[in-house]
């Protein structure tokens, strides 16, 4: 992690954020306050904490737009009614609609 060194010989994903959190502790008079962003930066390259929050969160929202497209579908065959899924519509540009 801290060595430079990942998996494979090369150096680390997160190496960059480490030794930029590193040169911030170092140059800072108070490096809890002011290296708090970059510390941050770090963590979530380590961990990816916020990225998985928001794929989760995306995840739930279309949960909610699929669920409701079926709701309004099975409320629209209830009545008799379908909704065409997929279905290419008229632009006009056929020979019998342009002329009229």
């Amino acid at each position: 992690m801290a060595s430079g060194f990942g998996l494979s010989g090369g150096r680390s994903r997160c190496f960059a954020f480490y030794q930029d959190l590193q040169k911030c502790f170092l140059t800072s008079e108070d490096p809890h306050t002011q290296c708090a962003p970059v510390k941050a930066d770090y963590l979530e390259c380590l961990h990816h904490r916020k990225e998985f929050a928001r794929a989760q969160i995306i995840a739930h929202k279309a949960n909610q737009v699929r669920a409701a497209e079926r709701a309004e579908q099975a409320k629209l065959e209830k009545e008799g009614k379908s909704l065409a899924v997929g279905a290419v519509l008229s632009r006009g540009t056929t020979s019998t609609e342009a002329s009229s």
